[in-house]
């Protein structure tokens, strides 16, 4: 994780140089959003024009038709990039800090030694990775316990907890006169406050942690496993005889026995504050390496992982601002054409009324109203009236921006009314208003209908639950 973290630290310092001095828009921490304009820079001059942009850009256009293209396209790119870096970075961070946390956490020490805790702390497993000369590696769970004092016991709750102990010792075997897979020789029992201590008769068989010796085909071996309970001052001594039928490589014999020896180890040093591990066993050199519960590069790794995939998932919500910017678009529409009609009656010619209605968004916006998209349109389209454009392009213009078929058609009558005159306008207007007004309802029954099938599936779900709630007390009864 550490060279995960050390390279992509870099990288990231190396961008900041590189990107210090430039100047962006976006939404975003800036630095981040400077070191994304640096790269889609490099990239938009590797790939050239990337065609695949177009649909993105047609719909940024639609959202923001004031602003000029290119700007669009590039602040759009440097906001997904700047996702992207901080996802990464934030990853990195993370990842780097659970590392550290269970760097903090390492009991092997010296290579060879292991530091115990303080009496008060409960047993903790340590995963050691073995390397052995002329051996693959291989992995030994030891249990490490803290400098015990003496203890006490409960007379009246031995029994019971022998008893229980026997049957979860026996782990998959089916019983103790046919042993062929490692026994689960446990120190403890939940709910019970006894300690237990192991020992075999014949060690190389059966050892204390319960690791069964595989025999060769055909072979038996009778062993006695004794086990010692033991709570404050009392103790009480059981023997079990167990017949062990099973087969050993030489490899896995060689790291049982090894396993024993860090095991008897272990339990001869528990008065001492280090756990001194063999560097030598049976004439090879012996390397100890302490694995550890890292998930630091994990979670870089699925850091990565989140921004590239947040990077191609992101054009999607320009299609939801789409379809949000259509509803409200057509939500408006019978009051703003409402509205055309009622100030044309009042007299005021057509581009009057069109300026009088964004006039008037205009003030309740700076009195703290939220921005509307079809307002904010006629706003646009008044700017580019009071720059000298004909009314009949404007007019189509604002339609044509609109992109839905409503403010295409109220344009293209705009535009027609502007060459004939206001003449029958207003009347145009009304029918208008009121063929919106009732496509509305129908959109919303048209909604309301979806919504009542989309419940369907859960009110049989709920139908089924009440039917088995009531059928099940009425066969109990029989």
């Amino acid at each position: 994780m550490y060279v995960a973290a050390g390279i992509t630290l870099m990288v990231y310092l190396i961008l900041w140089v590189v990107s210090r001095k430039r100047s962006v828009e976006g939404r975003g921490i800036r630095p981040i959003l400077r070191m994304a304009s640096w790269i889609y820079e490099r990239l938009s001059d590797f790939s050239g024009e990337n065609k695949g942009q177009e649909p993105n850009l047609k719909k940024l256009k639609k959202l923001y038709p004031w602003k000029e293209a290119g700007q669009l396209l590039s602040q759009y790119y440097v906001e997904k990039l700047g996702i992207v870096l901080t996802v990464i970075l934030v990853g990195t961070v993370l990842g780097t800090a659970v590392s550290l946390q269970a760097e903090g956490g390492r009991r092997l020490q010296s290579g060879s030694v292991i530091k115990r805790g303080d009496y008060r702390e409960p047993q903790q497993k340590l995963d050691l990775s073995v390397s052995v000369e002329g051996y693959p590696k291989q992995v030994i769970e030891l249990m490490v316990s803290g400098r015990v004092p003496d203890k006490e016991t409960a007379d009246q709750l031995e029994q019971e907890f022998w008893e229980l102990l026997k049957v979860s010792s026996l782990s998959g075997n089916m019983s103790w006169d046919a042993v062929c897979e490692d026994l689960n020789l446990q120190q403890s029992l939940e709910n019970f406050p006894f300690t237990v201590e192991w020992s075999c008769d014949n060690p190389h068989v059966v050892d204390d942690a319960g690791n069964v010796k595989k025999l060769a085909k055909g072979e038996e071996e009778k062993v006695t496993l004794e086990a010692k309970v033991t709570y404050h001052e009392w103790e009480w001594t059981h023997a079990l005889d167990v017949t062990v039928i099973t087969s050993l490589t030489e490899e896995e014999q060689f790291y049982q026995e090894l396993e024993q020896v860090l095991l008897e180890q272990e339990k001869e040093s528990r008065q001492k504050a280090d756990v001194r591990l063999p560097v030598m066993f049976r004439g090879k050199e012996i390397q100890w390496e302490e694995r550890l519960e890292d998930h630091g590069f994990t979670l870089w790794i699925l850091a990565v992982t989140i921004g590239v995939v947040i990077f191609f998932l992101k054009d999607k919500d320009l299609d939801k601002q789409l379809q949000e910017r259509h509803k409200l678009l057509r939500d408006a529409y019978p009051g703003i054409v409402h509205k055309m009609e009622l100030y044309l009656r009042a007299g005021l010619t057509t581009r009057g009324a069109f300026v009088r209605i964004a006039e008037e968004y205009l003030r309740k916006k700076e009195e703290g109203k939220e921005s509307h998209p079809a307002y904010e349109e006629m706003l646009y389209t008044c700017r580019e009236l009071g720059l000298g454009m004909t009314e009949t392009r404007v007019y189509e213009r604002f339609g044509s921006r609109c992109g839905i078929r409503e403010y295409v058609r109220l344009g293209a009558l705009l535009a027609q009314n502007v060459v004939k005159g206001n003449q029958g306008l207003s009347f145009r207007l009304k029918e208008e208003a009121e063929a919106a007004l009732k496509e509305q309802m129908q959109h919303g029954r048209q909604l309301g209908e979806e919504a009542s099938t989309k419940l369907l599936v859960p009110m049989v779900m709920m139908l089924g639950i009440v039917m088995v709630l009531i059928m099940i007390p009425a066969f109990g009864t029989f």
